[in-house]
């Protein structure tokens, strides 16, 4: 049966045996009905046997032609697959004696690393084993580390140091022996009717000597270790572990075995170094951070005698301001005034200049009363922090034209200090609200509440983002804030600024009133 992938192959040489059909009927026409009056119409229509035959003779060679088409393109595929598998049979014998070159060599490699193993075998087991004991030892020590690293303080890590100790080494019990200086000698921790000499052991004058660990067997028990100490704890066998900070042996672990001697090697010693390394590093990093916090407190404590000192000159010189200078200026012009009225009204030029002093005078008197006010003003001095603040706003929103709103609900006088440190700190709030904020209403508040009082600043401007501008406020770079938050912090305050950009900046300050200094 003729498929139509066979008409596809076969389709030229289809038309070819079509149109030799068509040549052969059209020779047979001619031949039989040459010069007669039946047309080639007529010659196909005569009868229905004749025209099956006549459709034969087309349709015989149309068939022949797809079925030698078909054939031949078969025979065209075949021989491609067949040159297709030579090429993949040949590919495939090259891969096959690479793999057998590869597989040559790697045996023979396996061979020769066989035979490395087999000569070396003793030592790689060794090698093994230090590595194994290594990382034992790694990993015990960094256990230990982060137990006593964990400790911020001196407390607990002599504690901390016995425990991992006893756990390290599988041992029994552990004891620590700190320096007395008072009494020059190690005290026990555990049992304070302990203690340990040059005197009384002679393993003491070793470690102060050499600053390494001693152990000790059961063998030497009597000669390195006080016979009490041996007697009570049942010692059979033991290492004493120094630890030394700044080339002072300051504390002295002794790890006991009481119920069979133990046998020290180098990884009981290393391992016990280590822990008392770690040890001595805590305790180090304890006595700096006792240090740092010390000269913290006197750094502090030299703000807050800087900050009353600033504030006490401040004082003074405004006082001296008002008492002197503007006391003589208010004289000055008295006596202007009075020179005014005794010229004759016709000395117009005299009276002229006159008038001239006098607006100068006034002019001085004024800017020195800003300044005496910039300085120190008098009112918080007289009446407390409130009526200054309520009277610094309504100053403020009269020179910026900035709408204020204040809120106060604190009903009694506060500490001087602290009441000087919230008017500096809304004085500068405010010093930056006019600069930089863009604002056009500032809203400021004051509670009492919980034995500590809280102002808060707050302003519609365009804001800044805190994170991107935390170095500028530590560094007083045009935003004033540094000092002010030194000082409350020395009051044991808080300063906190809240902003985003466009929606303003809010300034909180909290001081607790039992604060030093307050």
């Amino acid at each position: 049966m003729i498929s139509p992938l066979d008409i596809r192959r076969g389709g030229r040489y289809a038309m070819l045996g079509f149109i030799l059909g068509v040549m052969l009927l059209t020779g047979v026409y001619y031949y039989q009905f040459s010069g007669t009056e039946i047309d080639f119409l007529q010659f196909l229509q005569q009868s229905r046997t004749q025209s099956l035959m006549l459709i034969l003779i087309v349709a015989i060679p149309t068939v022949s032609g797809i079925f030698v088409g078909s054939s031949r393109q078969r025979v065209i595929e075949l021989r491609s697959h067949v040159n297709s598998l030579a090429r993949e049979r040949n590919r495939l014998i090259k891969t096959q004696e690479a793999h057998d070159n590869q597989s040559s060599k790697l045996q023979n490699l396996l061979d020769q690393e066989s035979g490395f193993f087999v000569e070396n075998w003793d030592e790689l087991v060794t090698e093994k084993d230090n590595l194994r004991e290594e990382a034992e030892i790694s990993s015990t020590l960094l256990t230990v580390a982060l137990e006593i690293g964990g400790l911020t303080g001196a407390e607990g890590v002599f504690d901390m140091l016995a425990t991992s100790l006893r756990r390290a080494l599988f041992a029994d019990d552990c004891l620590n022996f700190l320096w007395d200086s008072e009494k020059q000698a190690f005290i026990c921790a555990q049992d304070p009717s302990i203690s340990l000499t040059e005197n009384s052991c002679a393993t003491v004058k070793t470690i102060n000597k050499k600053h390494e660990p001693v152990a000790i067997n059961e063998a030497q028990l009597i000669k390195m270790i006080p016979t009490t100490i041996i007697e009570k704890y049942k010692i059979k066998s033991g290492i004493f572990i120094p630890c030394v900070k700044r080339d002072i042996v300051n504390a002295i672990a002794l790890v006991i075995y009481n119920r069979t001697a133990h046998d020290f090697n180098d990884r009981d010693i290393q391992i016990a170094s280590g822990i008392v390394s770690t040890a001595r590093i805590v305790l180090e990093n304890a006595d700096l951070f006792e240090e740092v916090l010390a000269n913290h407190k006197e750094l502090q404590r030299l703000m807050t005698r800087v900050a009353a000192t600033q504030e006490e000159e401040r004082r003074r010189f405004s006082r001296d301001l008002h008492d002197g200078i503007i006391q003589n200026l208010s004289g000055i012009l008295f006596s202007l005034s009075f020179l005014e009225n005794a010229l004759d009204p016709e000395e117009k030029s005299a009276n002229k200049e006159i008038e001239k002093l006098k607006n100068i005078v006034e002019e001085t008197i004024t800017d020195l009363r800003k300044i005496i006010y910039d300085l120190r003003p008098t009112i918080l001095d007289s009446l407390g922090l409130v009526p200054t603040l309520e009277k610094h706003l309504a100053r403020f929103s009269q020179l910026t034209n900035i709408e204020t709103v204040y809120e106060a609900k604190v009903e009694k006088r506060l500490p001087g200090a602290v009441e000087t440190a919230l008017f500096r700190l809304a004085q500068e709030s405010l010093n930056n609200i006019n600069k930089h904020a863009n604002a056009s209403r500032v809203s400021l508040d004051i509670r009492y509440a919980d034995n500590k009082v809280i102002m808060a600043v707050k302003d519609n401007g365009g804001g800044f983002s805190v994170e991107k501008t935390k170095s500028k406020l530590s560094q007083d770079s045009g935003f004033g804030l540094s000092g002010m938050r030194e000082r409350v912090q020395s009051l044991d305050g808080d300063v906190e600024i809240k902003s985003v950009p466009g929606e303003g900046t809010v300034v909180n300050v909290t001081i607790p009133l039992e604060a030093k200094g307050a």
